[in-house]
């Protein structure tokens, strides 16, 4: 049998979960999505997709959904050098993110990262995360205390990842998932097939952790915690989080970005 080349990371797909309407992030999503809010003067996509061209890595979907057009301007006039596509999740407003990660099953057929579009996060941590494109499936982690917000992770005996809900009681977890992971192409393929039978049993409003979780437990499908929490990093989700953004976690990765090459 002739084995698969190795995917380099130049090749890997970045999936960036962008169509909610960001209720909670409110005035400031009043007039656009919660990924164009701005941190230090810069939107929060920015920030993401610089560290992509940063790394080399130039194949990029985003599931859009509230002002759409608006995301679709702002990377087409900023972000020629990236090769962008959308996906239009209409239904928004009456769905979760399983639904967005679902339409764009289509892209799950082969290693990607998944990525939510709030959060601010050093790009070192991708440097960290496209070494799995091996073969090993990764999901960043902040170890540590949780709270009732937070995406919790729980761990098998040997520090596999094999849980991941909010609801999990904060004794049985390590820390928070920051919404970036990587999957293999294996991890992605029963995935895709995952999302479609959670949808038709109509899971519309539930997590993607969900459908993770089912791969885990259903496929044996290892799932490896990445810890960064050496890495400055935040999931913007309310007004307080924008500011200690700009005070906390932006001193600390600025230098990453050359701001002068872009308006």
């Amino acid at each position: 049998m002739v084995s698969k080349p190795e995917k380099s990371k130049h090749d890997i797909r970045v999936l960036i979960l962008a169509a909610g309407r960001g209720r909670r992030l409110m005035p400031y999503t009043a007039d656009r999505p919660k990924c164009l809010v701005e941190v230090g003067g810069r939107p929060i996509l920015f920030y993401q997709l610089r560290a992509l061209e940063k790394h080399g890595i130039k194949n990029v979907v985003i599931v859009v959904g509230y002002q759409a057009e608006k995301i679709k301007d702002y990377v087409r006039d900023n972000f020629s050098g990236l090769k962008v596509e959308f996906v239009y999740n209409p239904d928004y407003l009456s769905t979760n993110d399983i639904y967005s990660l679902y339409l764009a099953r289509s892209y799950l057929n082969d290693g990607v990262i998944i990525l939510d579009s709030d959060v601010l996060f050093h790009s070192k941590m991708l440097s960290e995360l496209s070494e799995y494109h091996s073969g090993r499936s990764a999901i960043c982690v902040r170890v540590g205390s949780c709270g009732d917000e937070e995406m919790k992770v729980g761990v098998n005996s040997k520090g596999m990842v094999v849980r991941l809900s909010k609801g999990l009681p904060p004794e049985e977890t390590v820390g928070e998932s920051m919404g970036i992971s990587f999957f293999s192409d294996k991890f992605s393929n029963y995935l895709s097939r995952t999302l479609e039978k959670i949808i038709d049993m109509g899971g519309i409003l539930l997590y993607r952790e969900a459908a993770i979780e089912r791969v885990i437990s259903e496929h044996a499908e290892p799932l490896h915690l990445l810890n960064i929490s050496r890495y400055p990093a935040i999931e913007i989700d309310f007004p307080e989080d924008i500011e200690r953004a700009e005070k906390e976690i932006l001193p600390q990765i600025i230098g990453e970005f050359k701001l002068t090459q872009y308006r």
